[in-house]
């Protein structure tokens, strides 16, 4: 459960101040951790828009790091999706 005491203090600095791409993409990454794939995939989706508008050049190691992650949930999607078409 320790992702989730992290999830709750990058909410917290988001609340502070929602413009640090690095804060929304760590938030991604503990829920990802958590296994809370659909709330991970929407604060990619909101990092990447944020980059978009922060203008940031497409190249960038953050955007990079964000298309990974991006890339690992809809992996790790596509086998939950498989898992429970098994059961």
């Amino acid at each position: 459960m320790l992702w989730f005491v992290v999830s709750q203090v990058l909410e917290d600095l988001i609340a502070e101040n929602d413009s640090v791409p690095d804060v929304w993409h760590l938030l991604g990454l503990s829920y990802y951790s958590g296994g809370m794939l659909t709330e991970a995939a929407e604060i990619c989706q909101t990092g990447m828009q944020l980059l978009h508008k922060q203008q940031l050049c497409p190249d960038d190691e953050m955007t990079a790091s964000f298309l990974d992650l991006q890339s690992a949930i809809k992996e790790a999607q596509a086998v939950e999706g498989h898992c429970s078409e098994g059961q």
